[in-house]
C-alpha cells in the first residue's frame, strides 16, 4: 500500500497580494474617513465638553494610541509594503506568504477597528459630561 503524499497547496502570488488588497482595502477607506472627518470632530466634541481622554485613569492609554494610528498610519503602512517588497525580493518562494499575508491583513482590520470604537467610545463618555 502506497502513502499518498499530499502537497501543501501552494496559491499563486499574484492571488494572494489582491485577496490581501481586497480585505484590506474597506479598512484603509474607513480608517481614511476616519482620520479625515471624524479624528477632528472627536477632538472638537472633547473641548468644548472640557473632557481629556488621557486622564480616564488606568486606560489613558486608548486614546494617545489612538492618535498614534492616525499620525503614523501612513508611515506604517508603507513600512510593511516594503517589508513585503524586500522578502518577495530576497526569497521569492516563500512558503509562508498566505499565512504572514492574512494575519498582517487580520491584524489592519483589528487596529482600525479599535480604533473607531475607541472614537466612539470616548465620544459618548465626552457627551455625557457635558
Amino acid at each position: 500500500m502506497k502513502a499518498i503524499s499530499v502537497a501543501p497547496v501552494s496559491e499563486r502570488t499574484w492571488l494572494t497580494y489582491t485577496k490581501a488588497v481586497i480585505f484590506v482595502l474597506p479598512a484603509m477607506l474607513a480608517w481614511s474617513f476616519a482620520c479625515t472627518w471624524l479624528m477632528p470632530k472627536a477632538k472638537e466634541i472633547c473641548e468644548k465638553a472640557g473632557f481629556e481622554p488621557s486622564h480616564l485613569g488606568h486606560s489613558g492609554w486608548i486614546w494617545p494610541a489612538t492618535f498614534l494610528l492616525a499620525d503614523w498610519g501612513r508611515t506604517i503602512l508603507v513600512a510593511a509594503v516594503l517589508a513585503l517588497a524586500l522578502v518577495e525580493l530576497v526569497a521569492p518562494r516563500w512558503w509562508r506568504r498566505r499565512l504572514a499575508i492574512g494575519i498582517g491583513v487580520w491584524v489592519a482590520n483589528l487596529a482600525v477597528l479599535f480604533a473607531l470604537c475607541v472614537l466612539l467610545t470616548i465620544v459618548l463618555i465626552a457627551t455625557a459630561q457635558r
